[in-house]
This record gives C-alpha cells, sequence and structure tokens, in this order.
C-alpha cells in the first residue's frame, strides 16, 4: 500500500509523468491559489510538492491535491469535447 501521506512520494510521482501533464498540474496548482505572484517563479511545483522554498501557507495538502487533480481531468476532458465539435 502507498503511504500518500509522504511528501516524497508526491515529488517522486511527478518525475513520472510527462512533462506536459506536470506543467499542466503546476498551472492547475497556481489557479487553485488564485494566482499568487511574487512567491516563487515555479510557484505550482513547489506548492505541489510542499518545498521548504515557500511558506507552508502555500502548501498543498492531500485533499487539495486530489481535488487539484480532478479539476485538472476536467478541464482535459472539457478541452476533448471542444476539440471534437
Amino acid at each position: 500500500m502507498i503511504n500518500i501521506d509522504n511528501p516524497e512520494l508526491w515529488a517522486s510521482s511527478l518525475l513520472e509523468m510527462p512533462e506536459i501533464i506536470q506543467q499542466l498540474l503546476f498551472n492547475t496548482v497556481w489557479n487553485f491559489h488564485q494566482r499568487v505572484d511574487g512567491i516563487h517563479l515555479d510557484f505550482g511545483r513547489v506548492s505541489y510538492i510542499n518545498s521548504h522554498e515557500i511558506s507552508e501557507y502555500y502548501w498543498v495538502n492531500n485533499q487539495q491535491r486530489i481535488e487539484i487533480l480532478f479539476s485538472m481531468c476536467e478541464n482535459i476532458t472539457k478541452a476533448d469535447r471542444n476539440m471534437l465539435k
């Protein structure tokens, strides 16, 4: 069984994803935080992996990660439907 509370697991799982999916995920995290600017140049990534490069205030928890992933999948599905029109 995978321990989803392990931050290293979340970080290492990113390496398994194609880069385009990583970028979409990081953009979705940035949108989740209402497009906060000036915190970090790679805000979506460091927020998702709970990096100490930013304040814990901006870290996403496991429930938020799940919501973000579902939101990202929903956006992909919408885009696919629009392409089929």
